[in-house]
């Protein structure tokens, strides 16, 4: 491979100066929304933990419930 065939590919055929923006644009919306699902994850992982032992609580008290509407019955 000769260095006048890889300029032929960057040129891509007279067509470089939409082809390149393109290939660019769809970098960065993809790095986009990697950055923006991992920042998301982090989120809701900090949100579960913070309100995770009260879902917990809640929980025990509806089992608490249902075990005295079983009794009652």
């Amino acid at each position: 491979m000769d260095l006048d065939s890889i300029l032929i590919y960057i040129d891509m055929g007279g067509f470089s100066a939409y082809v390149w923006p393109a290939y660019g644009a769809c970098a960065g919306i993809m790095i986009w929304l990697i950055v923006a699902s991992y920042i998301r994850l982090l989120r809701e992982k900090r949100m579960l933990a913070k309100f995770g032992s009260r879902r917990t609580s809640v929980e025990k008290v509806s089992d608490i419930d249902r075990a005295e509407a079983h009794d009652d019955a």
